[in-house]
């Protein structure tokens, strides 16, 4: 029991010092953020939703630590900017990153800022700037019965 224990202790410490310390797979600085084009202003946020939650895994710089892998809580959209906030889970971790997305087939994302949580609803940045920060917010949620991401 002592040995299985370590080994948790063990890998749970390496996945927070990968978190912490590992490079995203974007440059994550405030020059990502850029100036908007009409094309990506003009994408339909549940689209975006959905294209991030179907590639989450690959753009969290963290891997998920459970068998069912990443999967989104919420999007808070940025008023006026190709960018959000967004939550997710692997059932053990809960992170956020906020990410701008792009025009294009399927819709890019780089990833600006991580953060982690200091308590429910405040989080802590981990890597990069918070270029979006004390923006007006536009949330989304899953909504079950429609099977479709929706302003909340």
């Amino acid at each position: 029991m002592k040995i299985a224990l370590s080994v948790v202790g063990i890998v749970a410490g390496i996945l927070v010092a990968v978190y912490v310390f590992g490079k995203p797979h974007a440059d994550i600085t405030p020059q990502n953020f850029g100036v908007p084009t009409p094309a990506d202003l003009a994408l339909d946020r549940s689209e975006v939703a959905a294209a991030f939650e179907a590639r989450v895994n690959d753009i969290s710089p963290t891997p998920a630590t459970g068998d069912i892998g990443w999967v989104v809580r919420k999007i808070d959209f940025v008023e006026g900017k190709p960018a959000a906030y967004v939550e997710y889970t692997d059932t053990h971790l809960l992170l956020r990153l906020l990410v701008q997305y792009k025009a294009a087939t399927p819709v890019d994302f780089f990833v600006l800022a991580t953060f982690t949580p200091i308590d429910i609803d405040t989080w802590q940045i981990a890597n990069g700037e918070d270029v979006a920060k004390d923006k007006e917010l536009i949330t989304y949620k899953y909504d079950l019965e429609s099977g479709e991401w929706v302003e909340e």
